[in-house]
């Protein structure tokens, strides 16, 4: 990178602090409650995380829409080239707020974990490589998009096929797949048509 790209890549890898720490909060005090019964903790744990998409997706969007003139007020218009790649970083709310890595840190010691946090770590390196001539430094956060994805749907499929543990018992899909839409479809303007404020 050039040290401006380097700068503007920097001031824009952000994702939104609170919605980091929520969840990783939700994820270690869930711990305990699903050892002590795991049928009845995967109903605390599917509560708990519709309330947490309430308070992330909506806040994700309106700063989707808004990032830019953030940008330029909080910075200056120089810095207004890392509205995209903070866009970009604002999709890692629709895989970060499901939790199978909480469920099967209890069940099976963290070894699929591991594996999987291997993988994503391969993965992110290869197609952030792969994007990056393409999308310049957003291809990076592409990059970390797709690894994030990638963890918490192979967690997920480990759950179903050697747990029998569906994603309904844990995720409230219809809010969560709704919310990642309208999140996708306004990224996808956004950045398509040009359309922000």
């Amino acid at each position: 990178f050039e040290y401006n790209q380097f700068s503007i890549f920097r001031y824009g890898a952000r994702e939104l602090p609170y919605v980091l720490i929520l969840a990783n909060t939700l994820s270690l005090t869930m711990i305990p409650v699903l050892k002590l019964g795991l049928s009845n903790g995967l109903k605390v744990l599917k509560k708990n995380s519709r309330y947490l998409m309430h308070l992330s997706f909506p806040m994700a969007i309106f700063l989707m829409i808004f990032s830019k003139s953030l940008f330029i007020y909080f910075f200056t218009v120089q810095f207004q080239d890392a509205a995209i790649i903070f866009q970009t970083y604002l999709l890692l709310i629709i895989p970060r707020l499901i939790f199978p890595q909480t469920i099967l840190q209890t069940i099976d010691s963290g070894r699929w974990i591991l594996i999987s946090a291997i993988i994503e770590l391969v993965l992110n390196f290869t197609i952030s490589i792969i994007l990056l001539p393409y999308f310049g430094l957003c291809g990076i956060a592409f990059g970390t998009f797709i690894a994030f994805v990638f963890d918490k749907f192979f967690l997920g499929f480990i759950l179903f096929k050697k747990y029998k543990i569906s994603p309904k018992s844990y995720i409230s899909l219809n809010l969560w797949a709704g919310y990642s839409f309208l999140l996708l479809l306004t990224y996808i303007l956004i950045t398509l048509s040009k359309w922000q404020l």
